[in-house]
């Protein structure tokens, strides 16, 4: 069985944290596979080696790479492809690779906020994929989740694709000062409309939210925006709150229009979770900000553009790391003391620096003043040093580095990258 895990969180100890998990399928384990763990760790140097030591033909390396740069759109055409060319060479282990870029395709449109391709791929394994495996491995093979029951061609029928239109080429969106919010409430909050409802959602930066948008609602609310069911139970949900956690289950609804900044989205996948015990939120992840060629958030304001047109000369590469189910985050390189380290960035988190506690390979105390460079921009500051470290990461940088820098994230150059500069105010 492969599971990947999705975690939607307020970052490094505090108030809310939701993971999900998706299932590609019921399968036999497979042994380690040096390729797919690089690619899980969002490793470049690791994958390119695994892919020499692999032979891996330009297919495979072509759908790594689109994997790597979280290249959406390209990864749902060649994760198509690679399993077309897989199911029908029929062997056992092409079965295999053939659900696996299935996933990857599922996945890479679900992250468009395309349910129609989704809902299409889902019925392809169900029919196809999923039947041939059980015929030559034997076994009964399944999602383990609602796709497995789901009436897919009734929902299909109530999906049509998603379309994007654009109402202009850039657009700065304003919102309440983060440094001024109390750190329970913390990171960026900008508006987004959903089916013509003006909502405040919470920006994710460290995590993929599935679609481009997840919401967490009491049962019924999601009728409000104009919602409608298509499938139930794509995946599990465990929310945390004040100390406590509650199991749930993510649903796949169809919003008519998700509008945000210069975007407007039509006919667009959601994914939500109904809760009564988590206080109701609307989240804006990666899946969303990757349709943007340059995404700069400030302390009180973020700008949207189409087009990257950033000032930044020297930042740092980002690296997608993830399995199948693109359940994973935008990694970059940072160096600490001039000690390279990977790391990531907490929007919603009050954190400036956070480091492990061995970090460097021997213990380092809370408030331990740190020199933290990533690309041209450096910076002296006491880190945070958690009791527990759950995160493959050495380090991360938080929302509060915010409250005198901004942090861009560039989408549309040939490798995407991160820059942070000092604010121009203040």
């Amino acid at each position: 069985m492969q599971r990947n895990k999705n975690r939607l969180f307020v970052a490094l100890g505090l108030s809310l944290a939701i993971c999900s998990t998706t299932v590609l399928a019921t399968l036999p384990v497979a042994p380690p596979n040096p390729l797919f763990t690089a690619l899980e760790k969002g490793d470049v140097d690791a994958v390119h080696r695994a892919e020499a030591q692999l032979s891996a033909g330009p297919d495979t390396r072509a759908l790594d790479d689109a994997q790597l740069r979280y290249d959406v759109p390209n990864l749902l055409r060649l994760a198509i492809a690679y399993e077309n060319t897989s199911f029908q060479r029929g062997t056992p282990g092409d079965l295999v690779l053939a659900l696996r870029a299935n996933s990857l395709a599922r996945a890479s449109a679900l992250s468009l906020g395309d349910a129609n391709t989704y809902l299409k791929e889902a019925t392809r394994a169900r029919t196809q994929l999923l039947p041939a495996l059980t015929k030559s491995l034997g076994g009964v093979y399944g999602f383990d989740n609602g796709l497995d029951t789901a009436d897919l061609d009734g929902a299909l029928r109530k999906a049509p694709k998603v379309s994007v239109s654009w109402k202009a080429a850039t657009e700065t969106i304003p919102f309440p000062s983060v440094s001024a919010m109390p750190p329970a409430i913390s990171g960026p909050m900008p508006s987004i409309k959903i089916g013509g409802h003006t909502v405040a959602a919470t920006i994710i930066t460290d995590a993929v939210t599935l679609a481009p948008i997840w919401i967490v609602t009491p049962p019924g609310d999601q009728k409000s925006l104009g919602l409608t069911l298509l499938v139930k139970n794509i995946g599990a949900a465990t929310a945390t709150f004040h100390g406590r956690s509650y199991a749930s289950q993510m649903d796949l609804y169809l919003a008519p229009s998700v509008e945000f900044g210069p975007l407007v989205l039509h006919n667009v996948a959601v994914t939500v979770v109904q809760s009564y015990s988590v206080p109701p939120m609307t989240v804006i992840g990666m899946p969303m900000l990757r349709q943007f060629g340059e995404v700069t958030l400030g302390d009180d304001h973020m700008t949207l553009a189409r087009v990257g047109d950033s000032t930044c000369k020297s930042g740092a590469p980002l690296s997608f790391a993830s399995g199948p189910d693109l359940n994973g985050a935008m990694l970059f390189p940072a160096s600490i003391g001039g000690k390279t380290v990977t790391t990531n960035f907490v929007s919603d988190s009050s954190v400036v620096i956070a480091v492990k506690p061995s970090f460097g390979g021997k213990a380092i105390s809370n408030g331990t003043q740190v020199d933290l460079t990533v690309g041209s921009w450096s910076l002296r500051h006491h880190a945070v040093v958690p009791l527990h470290w759950g995160s493959p990461q050495d380090a991360a940088l938080g929302g509060g580095v915010l409250d005198k820098n901004t942090v861009s994230f560039r989408f549309d150059a040939p490798t995407p990258s991160t820059c942070i500069a000092k604010a121009t105010h203040g």
